[in-house]
């Protein structure tokens, strides 16, 4: 059963407290240059692990969020009382020109997981206690296809958890971008 369909984005409902939510197939891609060193190409795999380092050496989190972003824990495992156990992928934390700071923790989900929104709300609930008073800004991060990743990011909109964001980037090597695809993302408004 279709939920709703908040900013491009498709959201079921399995069951009655169970919202997962799928990229958008007609979504715009940006083509973004591959920066991966040539030795730690030689895995092509579509696991959470290989998804996390296309984040970390593409910049795609910088890209997306407009703030600069750099990796201080990966792989964040604990326990909290109220939730339980919980883990995270990667944990960055972003600042804007302007001296804000941000706190944004990423789950990689690997291709054709679910991703629930179950998760995302204990991932900001976590977090929001660990690091207050710096915004939180929850984002998960799934290869749709081999170098094609979908990047969410969440927030809370009238006590309810919704995505505030979703964007495609397609990873490309350098002789694939052509020159009339940068000046179209000069124009595209975001």
């Amino acid at each position: 059963m279709i939920l709703s369909n908040l900013k491009n984005t498709v959201m079921y409902k399995e069951s009655a407290d169970e919202i997962i939510i799928t990229p958008c197939a007609w979504l715009t891609q940006t083509t973004i240059y591959d920066y991966e060193p040539r030795h730690l190409k030689d895995c092509h795999a579509l696991d959470e692990y290989n998804l996390l380092k296309k984040l970390r050496t593409c910049r795609l989190l910088d890209t997306f969020v407009g703030y600069s972003c750099h990796s201080t824990r990966s792989k964040v495992r604990t326990t909290i009382d109220s939730l339980g156990y919980f883990s995270a992928d990667d944990i960055y934390f972003g600042i804007h020109r302007n001296f804000g700071k941000v706190v944004i923790p990423v789950m990689a989900v690997g291709w054709q997981i679910p991703l629930k929104m179950a998760s995302i709300a204990q991932q900001l609930q976590a977090y929001s206690a660990e690091f207050l008073p710096l915004p939180i800004i929850p984002a998960v991060a799934q290869f749709i296809e081999d170098n094609l990743i979908a990047l969410f990011s969440f927030e809370y909109n009238e006590d309810q958890l919704t995505v505030s964001a979703e964007r495609h980037y397609r990873i490309v090597h350098t002789d694939e971008l052509a020159i009339e695809n940068l000046g179209a993302y000069r124009t595209r408004t975001i």
